[in-house]
């Protein structure tokens, strides 16, 4: 489909004029990039500043074969897809610029492009629609209705994350920070692989690791064997035996799907074409790429962008991990202010969680998760750290009980609101 007459096509086929208005306003002919469309695009502007009416397609188009295919393509579905465009032609600069610097070791010089390609990024969002505040409640009712017939959304392994959260929801992206050699990994295939057995497709981005090294911490998680035995090839006969039966009885099973290469942005939207997925579980997702070609500097600010924009796009759940930064090191601060190179990701996700293992967490089996951001809060709580066994020699990974987090301490009274 060519984008160019799709958005001709879609404003051709608007019925409101005050529909057409906003697009006249806000879309640059020179986004379009035949000719012929462009030409389109200024006869349908004058028409409209003349008579305030949407022109007739005659008036616009003298071929009526270039508007082939374009029935029923929606306005605004095909000038998001032009402003993505331009923003991707016009990012190619400043990436190269921050690239060059790099190579030179100027990193300082780096940030000021990476900062411009990032808010090139941003102007490529979709446009906003004015909605009535007070009409079209039916889902707000459903989604009040959802939660107290225990209806959530994808669930963690951890209940204590689902009592904060209510699951992961469609459209939702959320980030798990860790430094490394955090367990950033097993708790992406931990979620994932949760997410499975609970009746959900699921694609397992991995831009850093192969598919036999996820495949490796999944099998052994399913069979409850040591996974440092396991890359050693020295499980016990039972243990062995245990682990083959597990690959052996999952075998060919749907709904399960892996990508291990550095997908950039079509390759993504392909793969999740491709298999469907409720949830897509992204490994480092600081090491996907924003671009084809070396030029393209892989920018945290654009690969959040671009994360976030797929899980609204295909209305799905996206959990991702990333690094905090070296200052989080420095400072014993595991914070949004910490999280590596860019904050947008306090900014857009949903939820964030730092993973947290002191030495003396790490010699009792124990790795923290604390919550940094809940957009959609369902408990009251003080950021209050979540700890779960974490036992690779085991493959022992429960959630270790606190009071805080049980049902009955959140059975609100009506006297106990606040309002």
């Amino acid at each position: 489909m060519n984008i160019d007459w799709a958005f001709i096509g879609g404003l051709l086929s608007l019925k409101d004029p005050m529909q057409l208005r906003r697009y006249v306003i806000s879309v640059d002919d020179g986004m379009l990039n035949s000719v012929e469309a462009r030409e389109a695009f200024k006869k349908i502007k004058g028409y409209y500043d003349e008579t305030g009416k949407i022109a007739p397609v005659q008036l616009v188009v003298a071929d009526q074969a270039m508007l082939k295919g374009t029935d029923g393509i929606d306005a605004k579905f095909a000038a998001v897809r032009l402003r993505r465009r331009r923003a991707f032609h016009d990012m190619a600069d400043p990436l190269s610029q921050a690239e060059a610097a790099r190579e030179k070791g100027d990193i300082l010089a780096s940030v000021g492009p990476l900062e411009r390609a990032a808010a090139i990024a941003r102007s490529a969002t979709p446009m906003a629609i004015v909605k009535s505040m007070t009409e079209d409640l039916d889902k707000l009712k459903k989604l009040y209705g959802d939660a107290k017939d225990g209806v959530t959304g994808i669930p963690f392994p951890w209940q204590a994350l689902n009592l904060m959260t209510m699951g992961m929801h469609p459209e939702t992206l959320t980030y798990f920070v860790g430094r490394p050699w955090s367990g950033k990994t097993f708790v992406i295939i931990l979620i994932a692989r949760h997410a499975w057995i609970n009746g959900h497709r699921v694609l397992i981005i991995s831009p850093e690791m192969s598919r036999e090294e996820i495949q490796e911490r999944f099998f052994t998680i399913s069979a409850g064997v040591s996974y440092p035995l396991t890359v050693r090839g020295a499980l016990g006969d039972l243990a062995e035996q245990k682990y083959f039966e597990t690959m052996d009885a999952m075998h060919g099973s749907d709904g399960l799907f892996i990508v291990d290469d550095r997908l950039d942005p079509k390759d993504l939207e392909m793969a999740i074409m491709d298999c469907d997925p409720a949830l897509v579980a992204v490994d480092s997702a600081y090491k996907i790429k924003a671009g084809r070609g070396s030029r393209l500097e892989r920018s945290p600010a654009v690969v959040e962008w671009l994360i976030d924009d797929v899980a609204k796009r295909f209305k799905i759940a996206v959990a991702a991990s990333t690094q905090f930064g070296r200052s989080a090191e420095k400072k014993k601060s595991y914070t949004l202010d910490t999280i590596g190179f860019t904050d947008v990701i306090g900014q857009d996700a949903h939820n964030v969680f730092g993973l947290t293992q002191t030495e003396d967490m790490k010699a009792d089996g124990i790795l923290g998760i604390s919550p940094l951001k809940v957009r959609r809060m369902a408990l009251l709580f003080e950021k209050e750290m979540v700890k779960i066994n974490w036992n690779l020699e085991m493959g022992i990974f429960d959630e270790i009980e606190q009071e805080s987090f049980k049902d009955e301490e959140y059975k609100e009274e009506e006297s106990d609101l606040p309002f």
